[in-house]
């Protein structure tokens, strides 16, 4: 739901009445020695709960940084980044999870229409493939 009023500190609030949970993921290919954006759509207004970062072909000097980006302006100008929550966090060199990031003790409300940015940052010769997986709590009212 665009526009909810329904907000929380309290995560017994968290319940079916008000909230669906929906595990989403979204994959992609980072071209070798580049930097490469992977954008996944927040269609409606949610609790962020956390994700999980797994990728193979990595080598030990990628990176990776996470935003909240609004890309279409529905907020801020086109294109402003909101928040920066992982900054150039390293990849170790070895295939499959590279990091599982919880907000903490209470998810973070995000509006529809934001962007979650991940954006890799390939040194080695070889694609890298990536995959995302984010927690969310659609809000439904």
């Amino acid at each position: 739901m665009l526009a909810s009023t329904f907000d929380t500190v309290d995560l017994h609030l968290l319940n079916s009445t008000n909230t669906s949970f929906s595990a989403q993921g979204i994959s992609a290919t980072a071209a070798a020695n580049t930097t490469t954006n992977i954008d996944f759509k927040l269609n409606d207004d949610c609790f962020l709960w956390g994700g999980k970062f797994s990728c193979v072909g990595a080598v030990f000097g990628d990176t990776c940084s996470l935003q909240v980006v609004d890309v279409d302006g529905v907020y801020t100008p086109a294109g402003t980044v909101i928040n920066n929550p992982v900054i150039n966090w390293p990849m170790s060199g070895v295939d499959g999870l590279q990091f599982d990031l919880t907000v903490g003790h209470c998810p973070k409300k995000m509006p529809g229409n934001l962007y979650l940015r991940a954006i890799y940052t390939s040194t080695g010769s070889t694609p890298v493939k990536i995959a995302i997986g984010y927690c969310i709590f659609k809000i439904l009212m």
